[in-house]
């Protein structure tokens, strides 16, 4: 029950961080640092696990819905029919990796669209979960 509560502590983190991050802002250098070494972290703490593999599809589940909610609201949907705390959520869940997905959108595109960098921030948080994981488990087989 402990690690079901600090899983889900996981799981919420991102999107309180993007939260406070709206209304305290914090330079977009700290922010991608603090929360690119906390999932860096949480991948670790996944992979490190029984059952690693459905500890870390948990642990993501909210950043897959997210995105779901994100692509629905912001490709599929006309401005005038997007539901805006829909739209709020799936947009703060990333706050923390918008300033990677700007920087992958600047050394890839000639302009930044602002759909491109939040689908860039969202492969960008998974990126850095699976390296975390990936480092736990490389790690593991060291010793």
């Amino acid at each position: 029950m402990a690690r079901l509560k600090e899983e889900m502590m996981w799981l919420i983190l991102p999107l309180v961080y993007g939260w406070v991050n709206v209304y305290v802002i914090f330079p977009p250098l700290i922010s991608q640092m603090l929360m690119g070494v906390f999932w860096f972290w949480v991948g670790m703490k996944c992979a490190g696990q029984k059952r690693a593999i459905k500890r870390c599809l948990f642990t993501n589940s909210l950043w897959g819905i997210s995105l779901i909610i994100f692509i629905w609201q912001f490709i599929l949907l006309s401005d005038e029919s997007r539901n805006l705390p829909l739209a709020l959520f799936s947009q703060l869940y990333i706050q923390g990796f918008i300033w990677m997905g700007t920087k992958i959108s600047g050394l890839l595109f000639d302009v930044d669209h602002g759909t491109v960098i939040h689908i860039l921030a969202y492969i960008s948080m998974l990126g850095v979960f699976l390296l975390g994981a990936a480092y736990q488990k490389l790690h593991e087989r060291r010793i």
